[in-house]
């Protein structure tokens, strides 16, 4: 065990099985092996060959790693990779149509504009094109027609600016602006193509604005506000098409537990039922059957903590499951082509890897889309 600015980092990792059959019990995590960088704020990404790639992200007095590495679900095994060629912390990273990987922004200075392409064919790092505004702690998603929209962070100034790299000519194209800057917001594209944006948080105050932007236009329309002001939220687009947005921390920073869901067919949201914790910097993930895995982060300005619980969009409600074996936040989590989710890194706690199965395959269409009668939470 290492210990570094009162941080403790630990490269065990761990993998969860669902216990049984009951919708009520609870789903333990347990290990895998280990990462060879204890990782704050990862970048990680599942590539399409079913291998997560972990890149950058930042330990103790380290102001951001350049090296990567890959895991195997297969065989649970780690192997190093080529590093990149700046070091990233605060980074976007954007798994593209054609499988390569988008890295952007960040870096050891934390205004970088350097972007490269991961090649997990050649396993290879390339240079691209850089952003056309240097920027941190933005937000990318990958639009339908296979470019990438990136939106707000910092550099000298916070942002409300957006940008659109084009993988087939590997160039950043400046577009539209967002209404505000916006650092800490969640960004996801809707089922329609449009993409939906929403909150942020800068210097102790949060947004509860959304808009959306346009591709076909490059232009933001405002959308209608969240229920509450939010940042360090997750966002996540729900099987339906709906999106579920929870936690984070209002403005104060007051940590949140409650949960709304936006609806793009009436442009409206809707509150949901809250979590059972407070949680700002957690993991919000999509499981196939529909329902949606939160996991630690923190309650509180102190420790992080370990719980997890699942969300069923059909009940609108939470159900407490297995802890993590860790208290984390900082971490980043990702589903895996068997159903379940890959976590890893984090602080405050510890840095390590956990994996939690949902829920064995042969339940999953009792569960959603079409679930049998009685509540399933």
């Amino acid at each position: 065990m290492r210990k570094t600015r009162n941080l403790f980092h630990i490269t065990t990792a761990l993998i969860g099985l669902y216990a049984g059959i009951s919708y009520s019990q609870t789903m333990p995590f347990i290990g895998s092996s280990s990462m060879s960088t204890p990782r704050q704020l990862p970048l990680m990404v599942t590539l399409k060959n079913g291998n997560v790639l972990v890149a950058g992200g930042f330990s103790g007095g380290n102001p951001g790693h350049v090296s990567a590495e890959i895991y195997n679900p297969s065989n649970g095994t780690w192997r190093a990779t080529t590093s990149m060629h700046y070091p990233r912390a605060y980074s976007s990273i954007t798994l593209l149509q054609d499988g390569r990987v988008l890295v952007a922004g960040g870096g050891g200075d934390l205004s970088s504009a350097s972007a490269e392409l991961y090649d997990p064919s050649t396993e290879t790092w390339t240079l691209t094109r850089s952003l056309t505004t240097p920027r941190f702690y933005q937000k990318a998603v990958l639009l339908q027609d296979g470019r990438v929209l990136v939106s707000g962070g910092c550099a000298a100034n916070y942002l409300s600016s957006a940008e659109i790299y084009d993988p087939a000519t590997g160039i950043w194209t400046a577009t539209g602006s967002m209404s505000i800057p916006r650092v800490l917001h969640t960004m996801v594209c809707l089922q329609d193509g449009r993409v939906l944006v929403a909150g942020g948080h800068i210097s102790g105050t949060s947004f509860s604005s959304a808009e959306i932007y346009n591709p076909t236009s490059g232009q933001w329309t405002a959308a209608p506000p969240m229920s509450v002001t939010r940042g360090s939220h997750i966002m996540v687009l729900l099987a339906d098409g709906r999106v579920l947005v929870s936690g984070g921390v209002s403005s104060g920073y007051i940590f949140l537990s409650r949960a709304e869901i936006y609806d793009p067919s009436n442009n409206q949201w809707t509150e949901t039922g809250s979590m059972t914790s407070k949680r700002e910097w957690q993991v919000l993930t999509l499981l196939e059957d529909g329902r949606v895995l939160a996991a630690g982060g923190r309650s509180s300005i102190g420790p992080s903590i370990a719980n997890a619980e699942i969300y069923n969009p059909i009940t609108g409600q939470w159900l407490v499951t297995g802890s993590m074996t860790s208290a984390r936040r900082c971490h980043d989590g990702v589903l895996l082509a068997d159903g379940r989710v890959f976590i890893a890194g984090g602080i405050a706690g510890y840095t390590s890897q956990e994996l939690a199965r949902a829920c064995p395959k042969r339940f999953l269409s009792m569960i959603f889309p079409k679930p049998v009668s009685g509540s399933r939470a």
